[in-house]
Parts: structure tokens; sequence; C-alpha cells
């Protein structure tokens, strides 16, 4: 069976492709994989598994990175005002998105 981290279509064990970036695959002798779920990535092929967003960035589903979220909203667990994330011009131009966000309280 094809390992973690990639598949086989017709479930063969010698004609394996690894998971693309986005996804991944956590199980062995898998005929696909799947997107990362929103809130996490996957920067390389043959993913295993997805990585969690740092608090202050967010994903939508099956991405290869995270957006810093816009200023006055944050995602994660924000224990205080502090803990907003500050959005700058730089981010701006590096095409950073609000999706997902949540509010700043």
């Amino acid at each position: 069976a094809c390992p973690a981290g990639s598949y086989s279509a017709n479930n063969e064990t010698t004609n394996c492709s690894s998971c693309p970036t986005g996804k991944n695959q956590g199980a062995s002798g898998q005929a696909s994989c799947v997107n990362c779920e929103a809130g996490k990535y996957a920067p390389s092929t043959q993913a295993s598994y997805c990585l969690s967003c740092r608090t202050g960035y967010k994903s939508t589903e099956g991405q290869t990175s995270c957006a810093l979220c816009l200023e006055g909203y944050y995602w994660g667990v924000m224990k205080n005002a502090d803990d907003a994330v500050v959005w700058t011009e730089k981010d701006s131009e590096l095409g950073s998105l609000g999706w997902g966000c949540e509010a700043c309280p």
C-alpha cells in the first residue's frame, strides 16, 4: 500500500503519487488526498498532515500558506487586546487577506 502522504488511484503499491501542496493523506493505502481544512495548510508535497496557521493568520481550505488577518481582525486564541495583529501597508502589498478572521472584541 502507498504510505501516508501519498496515494494511488488504482490501489497499486508500486505506482504511488505524492499528495500535492495544500492536500494531505494521513493513512496508508488511500486512493486520493484531501484538502487541508480552513485554518491549516500544507506547504510541501507528500504531507501526511496539515500544519495549523499561527495566531493572527488564517487560510481557506486547500491552501499552501496562511495569510495575515486584516487590521482589527484576528484568528486563534486571543487572550487580550494586545494579541491583535497590526496590519500594515507592507502586508497589503503582499496580498494579505482577511477571510475567515474574527473581528477583535
